[in-house]
């Protein structure tokens, strides 16, 4: 008797200890966990809690390591793709996403497909055939309570209208986000206003439960020019992050006001809060949180004119991105060009008092072709218009210093010398915008100063100077 007692004992404080950490996993994620390590391993029920648990606190190889001890199901996972995302593992991520995303209960499949979305924004590529834009609309679309009427999943904890609003929240978030990332700036701009009235609308505990939906939003507001209301939310969800113990979205919410206090020219501000983000990276092992801790803290420190740091920033950021693939080892690789672009034009010749560059070296014949393969002395000076052939190895003083062809000119900022790389690249004004964290107004002053500087009037010779002064950049910096 004494013994059926003990057990009926242990099963009911079991069942408490469950039900206390399932009501606080987001308000307390890091206790939740560490409270359902109390539980029996045998129990699937505690463990996959625990997961979850693990994966809000910042802790997904841990989490991953629990969903490997136990059976999961389909139900779960949303939230095992995540902690895999989270870790730069993309293709797992996808794989695991396969069956759930497309068949299921209906909140097993929003959930999908919202994590479907975030996986190619991160991933900047699509997820199962779907761009994040399409996932984030499947998402929204297929919500109870948007296109058909709420139904609650059966047996399934805290479903209901909040559920629903959450949810749609989360998706129309996401929606903005993919918008503004394809350039669509108007979409984006009518996207993150209904994203932000939904979040707006949310109680306590739904924004709780969708706190990794402000950084998405926060992009937008980026992209879109709004740059103060994307600081005040990403401050005001770093703190519920803080509170709950949510260390999965901590990182992102730092980076972003790192991002925000670069665009206000804080580069002092930009700078602690970079290496905040670089440490919830090393915390939590996130790879590529790192790498984009690291690109910030290079875009921080060619801010500050230390070229030096910046490159070495940088640097580190194209190893980490090396495994992560695609496009993210292609935006590392740049930033790495540019900062050594920027690192060239600041050692490629002495200036005068007035920022003019000295002249040196004999003067190629006016409107004289390079051929392909030369190498051109350095010093020697090419007058701007004379054919030099992509790869032709031309320092950077040679060639702006003649960009009209008459006198010494003045040197690049490296504000401006950036502006330059990224035309060269095919970007609109709003994109660079977006990427610098400039204005619009801002991009067209640095572009009409620099059209002065090199004696230049169009966006395609503003990306034959950069071929030309970059391509020992280009050949080196893959």
């Amino acid at each position: 008797m004494c013994v059926d007692e003990d057990r009926e004992s242990g099963a009911r404080v079991g069942a408490e200890l469950l039900g206390v950490a399932a009501d606080g996993l987001h308000r307390e994620a890091a206790a939740a966990a560490s409270l359902l390590r109390l539980l029996p391993p045998g129990d699937i029920g505690a463990q996959l809690l625990r997961a979850r648990a693990l994966v809000l606190a910042g802790q997904p190889e841990t989490a991953l390591r629990v969903y490997g001890s136990v059976s999961w199901t389909e139900r779960e996972a949303p939230v095992r793709a995540e902690a895999l995302r989270l870790l730069g593992r993309w293709e797992q991520a996808e794989r695991c996403l396969e069956r759930s995303a497309v068949a299921g209960c209906p909140w097993t499949v929003t959930a999908s497909a919202l994590e479907c979305a975030a996986l190619a924004l991160d991933r900047g590529e699509p997820v199962l055939g779907r761009t994040a834009q399409q996932w984030a609309e499947k998402a929204l679309h297929g919500l109870p309570g948007v296109d058909h009427p709420a139904a609650e999943e059966p047996g399934g904890p805290g479903y209901g209208a909040e559920r629903v609003a959450m949810d749609a929240a989360h998706a129309r978030c996401l929606l903005a986000a993919a918008l503004a990332a394809a350039g669509r700036f108007g979409a984006a701009l009518d996207a993150a206003d209904a994203a932000a009235r939904a979040l707006d609308g949310l109680g306590e505990d739904a924004l709780l439960r969708g706190l990794d939906a402000v950084h998405r939003l926060a992009d937008a507001l980026f992209h879109t020019g709004r740059r103060n209301d994307a600081e005040r939310r990403l401050g005001e969800a770093l703190v519920r992050a803080r509170e709950s113990g949510q260390g999965h979205v901590a990182g992102r919410l730092e980076l972003g006001l790192a991002r925000a206090r670069l665009a206000a020219e804080d580069v002092t501000g930009a700078g602690r809060w970079a290496e905040r983000a670089a440490e919830s990276a090393r915390r939590s092992g996130g790879v590529p949180l790192g790498v984009d801790a690291a690109l910030c803290r290079a875009r921080v420190r060619l801010a500050a004119h230390d070229t030096d740091t910046a490159l070495e920033a940088a640097e580190a950021a194209v190893r980490a991105a090396r495994p992560l693939g695609g496009v993210w080892r292609d935006r590392a690789a740049g930033r790495l060009r540019e900062i050594r672009l920027v690192r060239q034009h600041e050692r490629s010749g002495t200036t005068t008092g007035s920022g003019t560059i000295a002249r040196s070296g004999t003067t190629a014949g006016s409107g004289a072709d390079v051929p392909n393969g030369a190498d051109v002395p350095y010093g020697t000076d090419v007058p701007y218009g004379t054919d030099v052939p992509y790869g032709t190895d031309v320092p950077y003083r040679a060639y702006m210093t003649n960009a009209s062809g008459g006198g010494g000119r003045k040197a690049l900022s490296g504000r401006e010398a950036q502006v330059a790389v990224l035309v060269s690249e095919g970007c609109t004004n709003q994109q660079i915008a977006a990427r610098l964290q400039l204005s619009p107004k801002t991009v067209e002053t640095h572009l009409s100063r620099m059209f002065k500087k090199l004696g230049i009037t169009s966006r395609a010779q503003v990306a034959h100077w950069v071929g030309v002064s970059a391509s020992p950049v280009r050949e080196g910096g893959g």
